[in-house]
């Protein structure tokens, strides 16, 4: 089926003391043309990105399709709006980081895609969550509890759950990224996934040579300057026992943290 994303109802998350940020979003997506666009006020607090996203995933008066992005995101010149994508598909990615989740280590390089054709791929483990299309009600509500399982139980990185589960759902991206992310990720979304990540010979072959040998994925660098590293994430809740019901948000709570998952990752790193 075919798509204009910018037919689509749009939400971008963003702090209410972040003006600039919501000025740059929304000019640019009037800039773009795209016709629905709505701001949505974001959680400040410890894991706020997290929060974020899943309030906005819980919000019922959200229809779904939805493009949900974040407020750091900027143009990287693919007008390709009108996208051909198969009937199957769960969500479409409009952009992602080079870095991939696997064997419990977070790298550069490692997104497993399959080529779709020249303009899409489908992808396994992909970071990032700047730029998302939910296109069906089952991976959107799937979404919404692993936001809320980072978010709330074990403080964690949202993308670092949804790129666990994209292997069993049809998970798509544009091959070129439509959006990259405007901070320090500027550089790792910006790549074409099929150049930059592993097609599946090239996976299984990675694999193969490293399942035995997983010292060997710690240090690679990326386009940045940053390196993998292991990062495993306990199974059992890390909020002190008590899991925060989002229902009974503070007053300080009402606005999205301005960091993004992967200053963690890089912190840690």
């Amino acid at each position: 089926m075919k798509i204009d994303i910018r037919d689509l109802p749009t939400y971008f998350i963003n702090l209410d003391k972040d003006v600039d940020k919501y000025t740059s979003t929304m000019s640019l997506l009037q800039y773009l043309e795209f016709k629905d666009v709505n701001r949505f006020p974001g959680i400040k607090s410890e894991r706020g990105c997290e929060r974020s996203h899943h309030k906005l995933l819980s919000d019922k008066t959200i229809p779904t399709p939805c493009l949900v992005l974040e407020d750091d995101i900027l143009f990287t010149g693919n007008d390709n709006f009108v996208i051909d994508i198969p009937d199957d598909a769960d969500a479409l990615y409009l952009g992602l980081s080079e870095w991939g989740r696997f064997l419990n280590f977070l790298g550069p390089g490692w997104v497993h895609y399959e080529k779709v054709d020249d303009h899409l791929v489908r992808i396994l483990n992909g970071l990032s969550a700047h730029a998302i299309i939910y296109l069906n009600e089952e991976y959107r509500s799937v979404a919404k509890r692993v936001a809320h399982w980072h978010g709330y139980v074990n403080l964690s990185a949202f993308d670092m759950g949804i790129a666990d589960i994209q292997r069993y759902y049809n998970v798509y991206a544009v091959d070129v990224p439509i959006f990259k992310q405007g901070n320090y990720n500027n550089k790792v979304t910006s790549n074409q996934i099929s150049k930059r990540g592993m097609n599946k010979e090239q996976a299984d072959k990675f694999f193969d040579s490293k399942i035995y040998k997983l010292n060997e994925l710690i240090n690679i660098p990326d386009s940045a300057g940053y390196r993998s590293h292991y990062h495993p994430v306990k199974l059992h809740n890390q909020n002190n026992g008590k899991t925060k019901d989002p229902k009974t948000t503070s007053k300080q709570d009402t606005n999205l943290g301005s960091t993004t998952e992967s200053v963690e990752r890089k912190d840690k790193g």
